[in-house]
């Protein structure tokens, strides 16, 4: 195996075995009797001092209106407070699931239905969990990767899966995903066998923004050469078709995003085994 083909498979390997580890300046933030997220100390500060949250010994709790439509007026106004702050940006108009999470010192889950929707840009600021899609398209021994507008608030200028992007509130990770790959590659997936690859929750402090918590869905799918694909202006500049070696070193010099990395390195994995 080519010596960076190795370097590559270890970084992958060590990434996917990383431990869920909250921050230590980040303390739980519960809906009533409901873990829903994180927050650090400026957005303690911001949910306390107007009466929208209590300390809890080491929790921090909002009430719980005891109804979807209750809950999504609260998160209107914390959203409104945390705004006036800066601690979160202006609404999207994107509204994503807000899930209870069950917590262990391994792992974090979301349990049951969504609690309520709300804006998808308040989700750093309460390090909420959100769902995201990703789908990882091989041609051969080779992966289809779209390379993200330099005009991108996140990631300008790297390579990402094919497609990849939010499950909306309501929307099944299947329904996100064929939104996404049709929005972004122009592919209709109902056209090639799709299937489920792991996934994994990964937790990251944005400074200035909060705490990422994501749960990733991964799909794979094999796309024949010459099949048409149409990248969407704004979303994706272009598409190509890289092997083994050629990821090796776009992952190796950090040109692509750490999930989409994880994603082609998954599905290739005999190449990169250490």
């Amino acid at each position: 195996m080519p010596e960076g083909l190795h370097d590559v498979g270890t970084w992958f390997q060590a990434y996917r075995s990383r431990p869920l580890q909250s921050p230590e300046s980040f303390g739980a933030l519960c809906l009533g009797r409901a873990a829903i997220g994180f927050v650090g100390p400026d957005a303690a500060r911001a949910l306390v001092e107007p009466g929208l949250a209590a300390v809890d010994g080491e929790t921090l709790r909002l009430p719980d209106p005891g109804t979807p439509e209750g809950r999504a007026g609260l998160l209107e106004e914390v959203q409104r407070v945390f705004i006036a702050r800066g601690l979160a940006p202006e609404p999207t108009g994107e509204a994503l699931g807000l899930f209870a999470l069950r917590i262990t010192p391994s792992s974090i889950e979301p349990v049951g239905d969504a609690l309520a929707a709300a804006d998808r840009s308040l989700f750093r600021a309460l390090g909420a969990l959100t769902h995201v899609v990703h789908l990882t398209a091989t041609q051969g021994d080779a992966v289809l990767l779209g390379l993200r507008p330099a005009t991108k608030r996140i990631g300008p200028g790297l390579w990402d899966s094919l497609a990849a992007g939010m499950v909306r509130a309501g929307e099944t990770p299947e329904a996100a995903l064929a939104r996404e790959a049709l929005e972004e590659a122009g592919l209709d997936v109902a056209l090639l066998p799709i299937r489920t690859i792991p996934g994994r929750v990964r937790m990251e402090v944005l400074p200035g923004e909060g705490l990422l918590l994501e749960k990733t869905v991964r799909f794979a799918t094999e796309v024949p050469v010459g099949f048409p694909l149409s990248p969407r202006p704004g979303e994706v500049d272009r598409i190509e078709a890289f092997p083994p070696e050629r990821l090796a070193d776009e992952i190796a010099h950090n040109r692509l995003m750490s999930e989409a990395a994880v994603g082609a390195l998954e599905v290739l994995r005999p190449y990169f085994q250490p």
